[in-house]
This record gives structure tokens, C-alpha cells and sequence, in this order.
């Protein structure tokens, strides 16, 4: 019960922050727009994506040391968290001298190919040096972060990154009061506010963990080679979407044009804060599935926990979906005013392609929590690069559209979130049924009552803002009911009633004794 209450707390703030996060990002990324021009915006969502890649490295091992060290915990062993943080924070400074050297070496080849305007080629220098610091400090620090997350800390943490979108928030609003290059500017600011709140972190981490005290001390050469074994792996996991979105987002810009891809790059934007819906879910279960699956192994908590993870970020997902694939253009026109011509179909094609993401993230989670992750990665590796290429080829031998990258996207990801239960059931012998049942069917009820609902709103209301108000309440209403009473199984109704009692009356307890004292 303790578990599950700090889950659903976890879930709650994290969900928050979430909240928070979107109307932030939505906030910055039209003050951006406005002072930067669709042109030096395209440039800097390209150049932030070719370097993005190199944070890959930083994910996946942040990742692999937050799954060990939360199975550490999970096992009441204080000398394997000390071990298993120096030993990941040794590897991470290695890795970012690694990648300080690579970036810079690269860094002439990525601008020749980045079809920079002539007259831009100085700024693209500055964005480009600034993207690389930027990973370089964030992977340094990354051992911090894991250990928060191991501990389910989310609290801390969700303040760490809102305090990074404030950051960026601020710097967005004195920018046009800059009188220096503004995209250079911008960029090299918000590496020093990354700094600054990487700085932070790790004195907070330093007097809240004893481990993080001892910094190198303890550190094992044998826990390195398992980290970056596992962690290599989680690598490619998450090369898996990034590789796919950022190397359109390159492709899209050496192909076609600077405004192209940043029509692409707003749509990336809006399923990106589409998707911060459903990792409030699985922020909180990661570190809770890891250190059940420490204590007790492939028990029926962490089974009922896969099933959470699978259809609650679809259910989450969909109130954000309904709104935004009817009233694209109107929403896009509250966001940004104007907006590059390709964006209304890029962003419809993106958040489906997340929507169709969502419906067995669970099994992702629940293997990295085994630690076998060699088979799902590898597939998901060749499904979600199948996409680009498909896109490439067709672009460049059939003259395809810009669209064309975006459909196989869509296409190639729906596939693997299937194939992805058959082949995770096969190797841990969870049921198929089980799936169908307690996932597919639920899924399949409550979209069809959203898409019912919204349809015959978009089509008997006319059009304006107050169907825009209707399509962002009445679908959200009908598929809150329609999840409680439907998608969710009596068990998980009952045990979500006691620990939200359990959570308020804890709450209230402490008000009581912040009173009295």
C-alpha cells in the first residue's frame, strides 16, 4: 500500500509539472517563432536535433543507472548504491570528454550539410558550439538525476525541470530586447542557465544522498561494463525515436526548405507535449516496477503495473488528441498566429503517430525492469529507422511530398506497438489474453466513444471558438467516464478509492501537525 500511495503522489506531481511543461513549451515556442522568424527557427530546431542525437547516450545511461540502482534500493543495499553511483558517474565524465571531442571534430560537417543560409553561417557556429556544452554538462550530471529518480523523488526532480523551463521561459522574454545576434544569443543562454541548474542539482543531491557525498569512491570497473552494456542497449532504445524524428527533421531541411522543417518542428513540438501526457504515468512506474521487480521478481504487482503502463498513457493521450485532429488549424492559430503552410497536416500526422505509441509502452518498461533488452530493441531500432529510409527513398526516387516521411512514421510505428506485445509476451510468458482483455478492450471502448462524442460535435456545431470550447470538454468528460467505469477492472477502481484516502488522509495529517507546531 505505501508503494502504491507514493506511486499515485508521484503520478499526481509529476502530471503537474507536466501540465506546467506544455503551457510553458507552447508559450516559448511562439515568443520564439515571433523574434527568431520561421527561417532561424527551422535552423535551430536542426542544428539542436543533429547534436540531439548525442543525448541518446545521455538517456540511456541516466536510464540504466536509475533501473540499477533502484533494484539497489530495492534491496535495502546501501554499499551497492554507493558502488553503483560512482560508478556511473565515472563513466558519464568519460563519455562527456568523449563527446566534447567527437562534437567539435564534427561540428564543420554537420554545418556543411545543414543547408545554413549564407548569412547565417556565424550564428549556426554559436548554436551549434552551444548544443554541444549543453549535452556535454547535462550527461556529466546525469548520475544526479538517476539517483533522484531511483528513490522516487519525483518531487524533486519535477522541480529541477520545471526550474530548466523557466529558465528557457525567461531567456525567450528578453530576447528581443537583445541587441546582439538573437539566435546566437539565445542559444549560449540557455547553456548557462543549464549550467546554473546542473550546479544546483548536484549540491542538493550531494547533502540529500550519502552516496552522491562519497562521489568516485567505491566505484567498480565490473559495474562500469555492466552499465554501459545495459546502458548501450537502452541506447538504442531511445535512438529508436529520436533517430526517427531528428533524422527527418535533418532530412526534411537538406531535401526541402528551412520552412518546411520548421512546420515539422512545431508539429514534433505538439506531439512531444501530446506525449508528456503519458510519461506522467510512466515516470512514476519505472522506478516503482524496478524496485518491485528487485524485491519480489516477475510478481503479479509488477504484471498489474504493465497493464497500468499500457493503457493509461493511451487514455491520457486521448484527451489531447480529440481536441487537436479536429480543430488543428484553429488551435494552431491561438498558439502561434501564423504558422509555416505544411503544419496543420505535419501535426495531425505526428500526434496519431504518438497516439498509436502508446498502446504497449508498458512492455518496454517491464523488460527494462527484467533487464533483457537486446531483442525489443533491436526490432523497434529497425522499425522506427525503416521509417526514415522509406521517407528518404521516397523523396528522392519517387518525388514524394514532405508529408511522405510522416506517413511511413505513422505507418511503421503502429506496426511495432503491435508486433511489440506478441514478441514481449512470447519471451516472458505474460498472456496475449491478458492484453486483449484488460488493455485492447478498454482501449478500443473508450476510443470509439471519443471519436462518437467529437465527430458528432464537429459536424451539428459551426465553426468557431465555441466548438473549439465543446471539443476540448464534452470528449474529455465522456472519456473520464468512460475510463472509470469501463477501463479500469473493479479491483484497480477499489484499490485507486483506498489510496487516495489513504493519500488525503496523510495529507490532512500533516496540515494538522504543521498547524499544531
Amino acid at each position: 500500500m505505501r508503494q502504491s500511495t507514493r506511486l499515485i503522489i508521484n503520478t499526481g506531481v509529476t502530471f503537474g509539472r507536466m501540465a506546467l511543461t506544455i503551457v510553458i513549451g507552447l508559450l516559448v515556442t511562439r515568443l520564439l517563432i515571433k523574434t527568431l522568424g520561421i527561417s532561424d527557427f527551422g535552423l535551430l530546431m536542426t542544428l539542436g536535433a543533429a547534436v540531439g542525437l548525442m543525448g541518446v547516450i545521455r538517456e540511456a545511461l541516466a536510464g540504466s543507472g536509475e533501473r540499477y540502482m533502484a533494484h539497489a534500493i530495492g534491496r535495502d543495499s546501501e554499499d551497492d548504491i554507493q558502488q553503483l553511483f560512482a560508478s556511473s558517474l565515472i563513466l558519464h565524465l568519460v563519455l562527456a570528454g568523449v563527446i566534447l571531442i567527437v562534437g567539435l571534430l564534427l561540428m564543420p560537417i554537420i554545418l556543411s550539410v545543414a543547408n545554413v543560409p549564407d548569412d547565417r553561417e556565424t550564428a549556426a557556429i554559436y548554436v551549434l558550439g552551444a548544443s554541444i556544452g549543453s549535452v556535454v554538462i547535462t550527461i556529466s550530471t546525469a548520475p544526479y538525476m538517476s539517483i533522484i529518480a531511483a528513490n522516487q523523488e519525483i518531487p524533486a526532480r519535477t522541480a529541477f525541470e520545471l526550474a530548466n523551463r523557466v529558465f528557457i521561459l525567461i531567456i525567450t522574454l528578453i530576447l528581443p530586447f537583445l541587441s546582439t545576434d538573437q539566435l546566437a544569443s539565445y542559444s549560449w543562454m540557455t547553456l548557462f542557465a543549464a549550467l546554473l541548474l546542473q550546479t544546483c542539482m548536484v549540491i542538493f543531491c550531494s547533502k540529500r544522498y550519502p552516496a552522491c557525498r562519497r562521489g568516485l569512491n567505491g566505484w567498480r570497473m565490473s559495474l562500469i561494463r555492466e552499465l554501459l552494456s545495459f546502458g548501450g542497449l537502452m541506447a538504442f532504445g531511445s535512438m529508436t525515436k529520436r533517430m526517427r524524428i531528428q533524422g527527418t527533421m535533418f532530412l526534411l531541411n537538406v531535401l526541402y526548405s528551412t520552412t518546411i522543417n520548421a512546420a515539422y518542428a512545431i508539429a514534433v513540438q505538439a506531439s512531444s507535449y501530446q506525449m508528456q501526457l503519458s510519461n506522467a504515468i510512466l515516470t512514476a512506474i519505472k522506478p516503482a516496477m524496478a524496485t518491485m521487480h528487485g524485491r519480489h521478481g516477475q510478481s503479479q504487482s509488477v504484471i498489474h503495473l504493465v497493464c497500468i503502463a499500457n493503457k493509461f498513457p493511451f487514455f491520457l493521450t486521448l484527451f489531447m488528441f480529440i481536441p487537436v485532429v479536429w480543430e488543428t488549424e484553429a488551435l494552431l492559430k491561438l498558439w502561434l498566429g501564423e504558422y509555416p503552410e505544411w503544419t496543420p497536416l505535419f501535426v495531425r500526422l505526428s500526434i496519431a503517430t504518438a497516439l498509436s505509441a502508446t498502446i504497449s509502452q508498458g512492455y518496454y518498461v517491464f523488460m527494462s525492469s527484467r533487464g533483457e533488452l537486446r531483442g525489443i530493441t533491436l526490432i523497434g531500432l529497425f522499425f522506427q529507422l525503416s521509417s526514415v529510409a522509406i521517407g528518404w527513398v521516397g523523396a528522392v526516387v519517387a518525388d514524394w511530398p514532405p508529408e511522405g516521411f510522416l506517413w511511413a512514421a505513422f505507418i511503421t510505428t503502429a506496426l511495432w506497438s503491435v508486433l511489440r506485445v506478441g514478441y514481449v509476451s512470447y519471451v516472458s510468458k505474460l498472456s496475449i489474453m491478458d492484453y486483449l482483455r484488460y488493455t485492447a478492450l478498454p482501449i478500443t471502448i473508450v476510443s470509439f466513444v471519443a471519436i462518437a462524442t467529437s465527430s458528432s460535435l464537429y459536424f451539428s456545431v459551426p465553426e468557431g471558438m465555441l466548438r473549439v470550447a465543446l471539443l476540448g470538454t464534452i470528449p474529455a468528460i465522456c472519456i473520464c467516464f468512460v475510463c472509470w467505469t469501463v477501463g479500469l477492472t473493479g479491483i484497480e477502481r477499489e484499490h485507486i478509492k483506498r489510496v487516495l484516502n489513504k493519500s488525503i488522509g496523510m495529507i490532512r495529517q500533516k496540515i494538522q501537525n504543521n498547524t499544531k507546531s
